[in-house]
């Protein structure tokens, strides 16, 4: 089509509404239809739907209460509570702990090893740990 034949059936006016209109939706400014304004004011009838979507959505979150476990690598070996004991010992005293354990772990002269395996096991585990 020759640009004569779109001359012949398009009005001068009505072409230059088209480009408006197309830079317009360029610039991201929209020709809505609503009956708002577009400042923010309005009937309110869309605040009472997304405050009964968010009460739908809210949920409570209950806090898990974390218990601390103090565990001392020395050398070779693993001291809680006091008490020397093996590695899985220890991981089985840990696990009866109630609540969400957390284990705050001190090196004192550890051997790479024993501390290695301590990291180890406790990830194998899912059980939280901190380093001192």
């Amino acid at each position: 089509m020759k640009e004569n034949d779109l001359k012949k059936k398009l009005p001068r006016w009505m072409i230059i509404v088209i480009i408006v209109v197309f830079f317009l939706l360029l610039l991201g400014i929209g020709l809505g239809i609503g009956s708002g304004s577009g400042n923010g004011e309005g009937d309110g009838k869309d605040t009472q739907i997304e405050r009964k979507v968010d009460s739908e959505i809210s949920v409570e979150f209950e806090e898990i209460e974390k218990t601390y476990l103090k565990v001392t690598v020395s050398e070779g070996d693993y001291f809680f509570e006091n008490e020397k004991m093996q590695l899985d010992e220890l991981i089985g005293k840990i696990n009866e702990t109630e609540g969400k354990a957390v284990v705050e772990i001190t090196d004192d002269q550890a051997t790479k090893n024993a501390y290695d395996a301590l990291i180890e096991a406790l990830k194998n585990n899912n059980i939280e740990y901190v380093e001192k």
